[in-house]
């Protein structure tokens, strides 16, 4: 009974944060152009991507490489992604080029293949992600001396969903690639700090109502910081 009622809690709670993810962000003057995203693993550090006279500009996480071109787009143009490896240099062409800023393509070197849309090894990092948030989360909760087992069952199931729910709002009010992406991050972590704080002071009941919300900011706080560093490092989850 009290499991049942702490997720109808936690999903009302972050059902909040999600309804807020209906009504995105606006950048209506500040919208980024029209670019193509291509995600290569394990690339070289030699490798160079470019399509035309424009070329892409790298950015490293981890073992994976995203190339971001800014081409000059017409309707009637065809797009070929010309790729220089060393003295290895070939062309591939960009199928299906939409005239947004979100048009993403993952390179395989090895095949010389070129598909639309990003890895499937991106699922791996939310998950890891989501992870690491928890330990961190974890820590400070054991700091402020939770021990009981109802206690954690409400720290897990809490910051489960709203760590889902946050990268709901990502996925829905930003783009990896964006140069807006932690200014998105804090608007979204700064309604988690309150949804997490209503509900650990609601449902927390093994300490006093002011240790659940002080462990609440506290958390948050680091998880804010921590957060934002793993977004910035680890290849894209969404």
């Amino acid at each position: 009974m009290f499991a049942k009622k702490t997720v109808v809690i936690a999903s009302v709670l972050l059902g909040l944060l999600l309804s807020i993810g209906v009504f995105s962000i606006c950048y209506a003057n500040s919208a980024p152009p029209p670019r193509i995203v291509i995600v290569v693993d394990n690339a070289p550090p030699n490798l160079e991507l470019s399509i035309g006279q424009t070329k892409a500009h790298r950015d490293n996480r981890l073992t994976t490489a995203y190339f971001v071109i800014n081409p000059y787009f017409e309707k009637s143009a065809e797009f070929r992604l010309t790729v220089t490896n060393g003295a290895d240099t070939f062309e591939l062409p960009l199928v299906g080029v939409k005239y947004t800023y979100n048009n993403v393509y993952t390179l395989d070197l090895s095949n010389r293949q070129l598909t639309s849309g990003p890895p499937a090894s991106r699922f791996i990092w939310l998950p890891v992600t989501i992870l690491l948030t928890l330990a961190l989360e974890g820590l400070v909760f054991f700091l402020f001396r939770y021990r009981v087992a109802r206690s954690w069952l409400i720290f897990v199931v809490i910051n489960v969903l709203t760590q889902l729910g946050l990268y709901y709002w990502l996925s829905q009010n930003s783009n990896f690639f964006d140069n807006y992406i932690l200014f998105t991050y804090v608007i979204g972590e700064f309604f988690v700090f309150i949804i997490e704080i209503v509900a650990f002071v609601v449902l927390l009941r093994e300490h006093g109502r002011l240790r659940a919300a002080a462990y609440a900011f506290t958390a948050n706080l680091f998880s804010l910081f921590a957060g934002g560093y793993l977004l910035m490092v680890l290849p894209a989850s969404f």
